[in-house]
């Protein structure tokens, strides 16, 4: 029994606890205009897929009618994300750039949401409020003057948000963000901090939305609900390759050390 604790150790020190996703200290500086330059994202947490399908929305009929993912970072002054999505029609009929209207949810955008805490149901509370919790959406309009960003409650603040987008392949885009940790109301980011997280997708292929995609619910009104969304936790900055071949060859070496000893005293 012991000997099979021991093969596993490398694979256990490897594999991030389980609804847990780790957000690594940015090393690579972010000019979040929405163009992915060399090795910016290199050190991001891996992408991750949202494309849980919301409660009375229609499905996408494949991953080129609406996909996409998420990845995150941090520094000591802002978090980072980079929404990539595949959408092969671009619906932008709604967006009128006037962000206190809060229509561009009926038009292609992605959703970042974000509470102070986790779980979401930790005091002082888990609903809209702009204060402990924030909901961002950035409509990629492909006419610059219509690119918006909007914010709920309208209240709720958008000062230092940088951020922007570019078409890709077909009608497909990016949308890159840079937003303060004092923005949302964090004084201090530290390692091991829990945050509760969300990344939506809408899609208009026509005159409204016709599909929403969230990262890990179904619940259409998860939005408003912080107890339905996954924890982010912030995690040191992702060693270099060679550290990790180090690391894990230091264990794996010493693994089949001891076991070996075993087997021979066994013998003996």
């Amino acid at each position: 029994m012991r000997k099979n604790f021991l093969f596993l150790l490398p694979l256990i020190c490897a594999i991030p606890l389980a609804g847990q996703v780790s957000v690594f200290q940015s090393t690579n500086a972010v000019t979040a205009n929405g163009a992915i330059v060399g090795s910016e994202w290199d050190d991001a947490s891996a992408p991750i897929n949202i494309a849980s399908l919301s409660s009375g929305f229609t499905a996408p009929t494949d991953s080129s009618d609406l996909s996409g993912t998420v990845r995150l970072k941090w520094d000591n002054t802002n978090l980072y994300a980079l929404f990539q999505i595949t959408d092969d029609i671009r619906g932008e009929n709604s967006a009128d750039g006037i962000s206190t209207n809060l229509n561009t949810m009926n038009d292609d955008s992605v959703e970042l949401n974000f509470e102070g805490t986790f779980p979401g149901s930790v005091p002082p509370n888990h609903t809209l409020d702009g204060v402990d919790r924030f909901q961002y959406r950035f409509n990629p309009n492909s006419t610059g003057s219509l690119q918006e960003i909007e914010s709920a409650p309208v209240a709720t603040p958008t000062t230092g948000i940088v951020w922007g987008t570019q078409d890709t392949v077909g009608n497909s885009y990016v949308v890159e963000a840079s937003i303060p940790w004092s923005t949302l109301n964090v004084t201090t980011p530290t390692i091991g901090n829990s945050f509760a997280f969300m990344g939506g997708i809408n899609d208009d292929d026509g005159t409204e939305r016709e599909t929403q995609l969230f990262w890990n619910t179904t619940d259409s009104n998860a939005w408003d609900d912080a107890t339905e969304w996954s924890e982010i936790q912030l995690a040191a900055a992702i060693p270099e390759p060679s550290t990790y071949a180090m690391i894990f060859g230091l264990v794996g070496l010493a693994t089949v050390i001891v076991v070996k000893r075993r087997k021979a005293t066994a013998a003996e």
